[in-house]
């Protein structure tokens, strides 16, 4: 089997604008598998989780964020496009401060078209706009 090179060009230029976004939205995310195990993701996940002490990479959405507690099957069903995004706004985080960081989640389908699929979390500090 034989594979097409990889245009390095817009591999470059996703991951700048993927910086940019980050920067700008303060976004966490991470590729989550069939299992609803997290696969890989954004450095500044852990900090948001239930227990930062735990490691995010094997890690299951429900053991890492109470808000997917028994939502499996609503999970299994965005993966499958049986059903629309996963979206719960304005969740609230103490943070190490003191302060309150509000945040908004989203699942979506994870599909690249060639090598994986599942699902993508997005976690966006929404804290200015909901305040």
């Amino acid at each position: 089997m034989l594979l097409p090179p990889l245009n390095s060009e817009d591999i470059l230029l996703a991951a700048r604008v993927a910086q940019l976004l980050n920067r700008n939205h303060r976004i966490a995310f991470a590729h989550i598998a069939a299992d609803l195990k997290i696969i890989r993701a954004s450095e500044n996940l852990r900090m948001l989780t239930i227990t930062p002490a735990l490691p995010v990479e094997g890690g299951t959405l429900a053991e890492l964020f109470w808000e997917f507690i028994g939502a499996d099957d609503t999970l299994s069903a965005i993966m499958h496009g049986e059903a629309p995004p996963y979206v719960i706004r304005r969740v609230n985080r103490r943070q190490p401060d003191g302060s309150n960081a509000y945040l908004t989640f989203q699942v979506v389908p994870y599909d690249d078209g060639q090598f994986s699929s599942g699902l993508l979390l997005m976690i966006e500090d929404t804290t200015s706009a909901s305040q």
